[in-house]
């Protein structure tokens, strides 16, 4: 019956000549057991790869609208349909892929490939996903967890594929699943979201996925992922490779937009989060995070107007992500102080009276902008944790390329290391030029801290047992860089080449580089290589090639 509906909607679909003779085509092949295009798509190298579109779903959508489905279409449809359905929902093990179109779906369907659901919103709205809530409310760590929607179609370990078109909102609130459930953008897919709210959930996977607010001027948080004082908390959420915006384009933006109509990024209050690869622009806040263990990694924030990031959580690793283009300051009206990264403890008394430990922050680039004569520019403050104590951080490998005096400062840091920085100024003008500072918070200095092996333009350290090992002051920039601010990679007249500290060098530079590359580690977050070649096809001493990038 499925098939036979299926062959009578394709009558309502035009396609060429050459596409009715390639209908045939394919349809001849699955009948004879030939390598079809759809064989092809459902095992591209010998795996069991979901299929992205149906081609059959294609094929059968392209047939003319004036003229009968081709005979050979519906003898395939027919014999093969069961076939194509097993394989585009069955991956590897048990899970399934479930499939989500706004355009082509209904709220009606079933999930399947030929019979969509119609959006996130509805599938979550109608009760169409296993999972699971505590046993009773208020949450308390003794509770247990109970199935919601025992039986329904979407279970643990299952993956949705969305397709283009406007999903809604996903709003979830009390949601642990047994296995992870993926939500993702099907192959060649561009699926949209007006947010992503999760809260006392569990075991979720985000890829592939745009979200932007549905509606604006206006205001808010893109994707949060929170613990819930009355649901219970949150853990093991990834969420990668997503596209997240106010708007694609904030060239006509007044302040006052960038002050109080642009979203923010990511908020997260969850344990064991993973932020990577995900792509940001035009956005209040980029990625604030206050759950522990965190791992946010290769992400780019182009275009922001408060921080960049915020590492609030213990356990957190900020690896290889990219800051960039910081607009609007105390001058457009803008009270908040923009930085690239900032952290502050929080304790008892209030900020400033407890501990943020075992943090990591490595590799990345914080870039003041690209145009510092924008009207909006803002002064960027690079790395600021002003209201310790930090307690056990590698801070290694990150450029900070800005206009003030905090480059990278730390006040009140405990057991420590900064090392293999590069710190300069994008410009001969105050506030500046940045330095590298460690000092003491609210009366209580630093202790057994490592400072080596960095260039900076400026170092100001103080405090107990605090080590000052092979830095460089930059006086010259272009003595030592190819093209500053924009490209850092050290000239071969440098005078930091081979002129770091063994001891405490890294293993590998921001790029991936392994140190040492001369006799002894070079200073800064740039190891000199001048015959490594990049996988993207830039060599490490292209101009610009390498804040664009990540290893």
């Amino acid at each position: 019956m499925r098939g036979e509906r299926l062959v009578q909607c394709a009558d309502q679909r035009r396609h060429s000549a050459s596409r009715y003779l390639h209908a045939c085509r394919l349809t001849a092949d699955l009948t004879a057991g030939r390598p079809s295009p759809v064989d092809l798509a459902l095992h591209p190298t010998g795996s069991h790869a979901p299929l992205p579109r149906s081609p059959l779903s294609r094929l059968l959508r392209s047939l003319p609208e004036s003229r009968p489905a081709p005979p050979c279409v519906a003898v395939a449809v027919r014999a093969a349909l069961p076939l194509v359905l097993v394989a585009a929902i069955a991956p590897p093990g048990s899970a399934i892929v479930h499939h989500v179109d706004p355009i082509a779906g209904s709220a009606a369907g079933d999930g399947t490939v030929l019979n969509p659901w119609l959006s996130l919103e509805q599938v979550w709205a109608d009760g169409l996903i296993e999972t699971r809530v505590w046993d009773e409310l208020p949450y308390d760590p003794d509770d247990v967890l109970e199935p919601v929607n025992p039986g329904a179609p979407v279970q643990p370990g299952d993956t949705l594929w969305l397709y283009g078109g406007d999903h809604g909102a996903f709003d979830v609130r009390g949601a642990y699943n047994e296995q992870t459930i993926t939500v993702a953008a099907a192959p060649g897919e561009t699926p949209y979201l007006s947010r992503i709210e999760l809260e006392a959930a569990q075991n979720w996977h985000f890829r592939g996925l745009t979200v932007r607010p549905s509606q604006w001027p206006s205001s808010g948080t893109l994707v949060r992922i929170q613990d819930h004082g009355w649901w219970g908390p949150t853990w093991d959420v990834v969420v990668e490779d997503c596209e997240l915006y106010t708007a694609l384009d904030a060239s006509s933006w007044t302040a006052i937009d960038w002050i109080d109509n642009a979203w923010s990024g990511f908020n997260v209050t969850g344990d064991r989060v993973e932020i990577r690869g995900n792509r940001l622009r035009n956005v209040r806040h980029g990625i604030t995070v206050s759950g522990e263990d965190a791992v946010v990694s290769r992400n780019r924030i182009d275009g922001f107007s408060a921080d960049g990031m915020r590492g609030l959580g213990d356990g957190g690793a900020f690896l290889y992500n990219v800051v960039m283009n910081a607009f609007v300051g105390s001058g457009h009206g803008d009270g908040n102080h923009d930085d690239g990264f900032q952290s502050w403890s929080n304790g008892p008394g209030g900020v400033g009276t407890g501990e943020v430990r075992d943090v990591v922050l490595r590799g990345n680039l914080f870039l003041n902008g690209e145009d510092p004569d924008h009207p909006l520019h803002s002064t960027l403050q690079g790395i600021g944790c002003f209201d310790g104590l930090f307690v056990n951080w590698t801070v290694e490998d990150n450029v900070v390329a800005t206009d003030h005096w905090h480059g990278i400062s730390f006040y009140g840091m405990v057991d420590s290391r900064i090392v293999n920085n590069t710190v300069l100024d994008i410009n001969d003008s105050s506030p500046g030029p940045p330095w590298i500072r460690v000092t003491s918070s609210n009366g209580t200095p630093s202790e057994n801290v490592v400072v080596a092996n960095n260039l900076s333009t400026s170092y100001s350290l103080s405090g107990t047992n605090v080590l000052d090992a092979s830095n460089r002051t930059i006086v010259d920039a272009a003595s030592h860089f190819v093209a500053p601010p924009l490209d850092l990679t050290l000239l071969a007249t440098s005078t930091a080449l081979d002129a770091g500290d063994a001891l405490h060098a890294t293993a590998r530079d921001r790029l991936g580089v392994a140190r040492p590359q001369g006799a002894l580690p070079d200073q800064g977050a740039l190891e000199r290589c001048p015959g490594c070649l990049f996988a993207d096809g830039f060599e490490s001493q292209d101009a610009y090639a390498w804040s664009r990038r990540s290893p």
